[in-house]
């Protein structure tokens, strides 16, 4: 049974218009999310994670509307990672990461809580940053500690847009296999094409609001790369060239 049902969505900004007919999205699949700038992906996943009301159409999270879902109940659900995000405050890596858990928790943190963010940070190789204020790292490191505070709140479904902007290679490679290895159902708009072939079970490509393209990762081929961003690409090793 599908974790996530998307039926008829249209979602209408200005000159743009997002038509999903039908989507599905089983629990624990990783599925990335193509298509060139304003093609609508930021679009799909804020609608996806109820961050964006919906005009006509319905999204379903485990055969209820995702607006069903307020509060904590619907954090313990969903994580949702912006492509542009931010610490308000000035704070630690450490307590940035901790706030994750706040879905998690009555009232205050337990050492539960504590144990787990120290875990997180770990596994994200942030432990020679965590005493560091947030406001003084590099763009990508904030982007990694961002990516840790999602996980972190450790929900039934991790939405991540663009979650590897600024990030080197190094790092985005950590990622993607944690996520990869993760139980959980992940779903993520990424830009290269190669590491969505590698990392992910399926492809949904959009391209002027529709999708184009949504299949398993090796079922991908020129003809569609070459339509969904306008380009001749070769093919070389399983692996997209673009030239």
């Amino acid at each position: 049974m599908a974790e996530i049902e998307i039926k008829n969505l249209t979602i209408e900004q200005g000159d743009f218009k997002l038509r999903c007919d039908k989507l599905s999205i089983n629990k624990e699949e990783k599925v990335a999310i193509l298509g060139e700038n304003g093609s609508g992906k930021t679009t799909l996943l804020l609608a996806i994670s109820g961050n964006m009301p919906i005009q006509n159409g319905s999204v379903y999270l485990c055969s209820k509307p995702v607006s069903y879902y307020k509060g904590k109940e619907k954090a313990k659900m969903i994580s949702f990672l912006p492509q542009f995000s931010d610490v308000l405050f000035s704070m630690d890596v450490f307590n940035a990461v901790l706030y994750g858990r706040y879905a998690q928790t009555e009232s205050i943190f337990t050492m539960d809580d504590y144990k787990q963010t120290e875990h997180i940070i770990s596994t994200f190789d942030l432990e020679h940053l965590k005493t560091k204020g947030y406001h003084e790292l590099s763009g990508g490191e904030k982007r990694r500690v961002m990516i840790a505070k999602t996980i972190n709140q450790n929900a039934k479904i991790d939405i991540l847009d663009e979650p590897f902007a600024n990030m080197d290679i190094k790092h985005s490679l950590h990622i993607l296999k944690y996520l990869k290895e993760n139980k959980k159902t992940i779903i993520a708009s990424v830009h290269d094409i190669n590491l969505a072939i590698a990392f992910f079970d399926r492809i949904v490509i959009l391209k002027k609001g529709k999708i184009i393209f949504n299949d398993k990762t090796d079922r991908i081929d020129k003809e569609i790369v070459d339509e969904a961003y306008e380009v001749d690409s070769n093919v070389c090793n399983a692996r997209f060239l673009f030239v």
